[in-house]
């Protein structure tokens, strides 16, 4: 499956997430990292794709 995500946002830089666990927050493209095949960012923007096997 093909999915992209597009918010109307300023764009940013992806970052691995460096906070405590405990912190809410920022672990959108740490799961999408985690669950996808392939992902990317779309640069100056904020638009992300990422692909999923089916099961």
């Amino acid at each position: 499956m093909h999915v992209e995500v597009v918010d109307q946002g300023v764009g940013f830089v992806p970052a691995a997430r460096n906070r405590p666990q405990t912190e809410p927050g920022g672990w959108g493209l740490h799961m999408v990292e985690a669950l996808s095949r392939r992902w990317g960012v779309h640069k100056g923007s904020t638009h992300v794709w990422f692909e999923i096997d089916h099961r």
